[in-house]
């Protein structure tokens, strides 16, 4: 692994990346200061995501499942908001071996939302979480889909993601279409602070599974 003294940071090449080998192994390179490196440059995410679960009133006791967990920034933020019952999952081992000491999460396991399915039943959860794992050589707008699947009817979404994926995925159609099928109802798409440190804006869309 590369650590920041070397010189290499995490942002230094973060926006560059176009494939899922390049995922994985910027990851890898850099799971030891990625919080240290969010942090500084002011992740909102994960405190807007439980933000917007409040506004669906999603009850304390819930069953969650944070999509992208990685180091588990957005399950900090899910358990300081009063959640209990949380598990995670993500691409990165690595990432994932730094969040198991956190004990934040019921089960920890990998997943490759570009392949599905993941190791989930359908409808397993009241809600799934998806903070800042919508980005360009991450995921596809499709895995949306494979997210729903595994949310109960009348279950919540939320997914941040920075503001470069939200223009460049379609991810307004996608959510469009979601709704013409009768997939999901009450969705909200908010505009507001990503990064920062950075000076890059994001959005937090959400929405309730219908079936």
């Amino acid at each position: 692994m590369i650590d920041a003294e070397e010189g290499d940071r995490f942002f230094d090449h973060a926006y560059a990346i176009s494939t899922t080998e390049e995922t994985l192994d910027h990851y890898a390179r850099f799971a030891e200061v990625y919080d240290v490196e969010v942090t500084e440059q002011g992740y909102a995410q994960p405190r807007r995501t439980v933000e917007m679960l409040a506004r669906y009133d999603v009850q304390a006791h819930a069953k969650v499942l944070d999509v992208g967990c990685g180091t588990g920034l957005s399950g900090i933020a899910l358990g300081e908001a009063g959640f209990t019952d949380i598990d995670g999952c993500d691409y990165s081992s690595e990432m994932l071996e730094l969040a198991r000491p956190l004990n934040i999460y019921g089960r920890l396991f990998w997943a490759d939302l570009n392949q599905p399915p993941i190791d989930v039943p359908d409808a397993a959860y009241d809600v799934a979480t998806a903070v800042g794992i919508f980005a360009g050589g991450h995921l596809v707008v499709d895995a949306m889909d494979e997210i729903l699947r595994c949310v109960s009817p009348g279950g919540v979404y939320v997914a941040a993601m920075n503001e470069m994926f939200y223009e460049d995925a379609g991810v307004a159609a996608k959510l469009d279409s979601l709704q013409h099928a009768g997939t999901v109802t009450d969705v909200i798409a908010e505009h507001g602070e990503h990064m920062p440190g950075l000076g890059i804006s994001g959005w937090v869309i959400a929405m309730k599974k219908v079936r």
